[in-house]
């Protein structure tokens, strides 16, 4: 029984986190849509450059995937 509670916790943390993923991925691609600077998005949403830029190159490789695909 243990395990399980532990099983379902977990699988909410993992869940919570691919949903703040999400949602700064939807955040990058709507400023990238305005035109928007990798440093500029990445001051913008307070997050490392590195990420951001891993965004751009996934959407330009994959532009009609969601940000739910990219995450």
């Amino acid at each position: 029984r243990e395990w399980l509670e532990q099983g379902k916790r977990m699988g909410k943390q993992e869940g919570l986190e691919r949903g703040e993923l999400c949602k700064v991925i939807k955040l990058v691609l709507k400023n990238m849509k305005k035109g928007k600077l990798i440093s500029e998005i990445a001051e913008i949403l307070d997050e490392d450059e590195t990420v951001i830029r891993q965004i751009f190159i996934c959407h330009e490789e994959h532009p009609d995937w969601t940000a739910d695909q990219i995450a």
